[in-house]
């Protein structure tokens, strides 16, 4: 989670004002982070989410999200069941379209892990929306 004065510096492409404190969280999904994002989405493009600013000047891809991007994200989705987000993981198309971390990886095998990994993230939003906060995404 970011401060809203932290999205909007980073937004604004203002470096000297986007700093990140200790205390904004952070949740690591790993290599999680592609399948939760074509289960969220049903699209297999490396945008997270689908929104979010493009923040230059860092050696990851790092988006950021303002709150109300992501207040709209978890309106969308927190009425749907984890289960029916799980019920999209199909290791074969996964395989077939690239998901990360690709090269034929994927097996039923890692249902379980992403599921645990989905309700974290799910969990966050909830957090970040409550406290009325961005999201800065970065992935490595």
């Amino acid at each position: 989670s970011i401060s809203k004065e932290a999205y909007l510096a980073a937004h604004d492409g203002n470096q000297s004002r986007f700093q990140l404190s200790a205390t904004d969280d952070v949740l690591d999904l790993d290599w999680n982070w592609h399948a939760i994002h074509f289960l969220l989405t049903g699209d297999s493009t490396l945008t997270f989410l689908l929104s979010g600013s493009q923040v230059t000047d860092v050696s990851e891809h790092c988006q950021v999200h303002s709150p109300e991007a992501i207040r709209d994200v978890f309106l969308r989705l927190k009425a749907i069941p984890d289960e029916d987000f799980m019920a999209r993981f199909n290791p074969t198309a996964f395989n077939a379209l690239n998901i990360y971390p690709g090269n034929g990886n994927w097996s039923a095998t890692n249902a379980a892990s992403i599921a645990t990994a989905l309700r974290k993230f799910l969990n966050k939003l909830q957090q970040t929306v409550d406290s009325d906060q961005g999201l800065m995404v970065v992935i490595c």
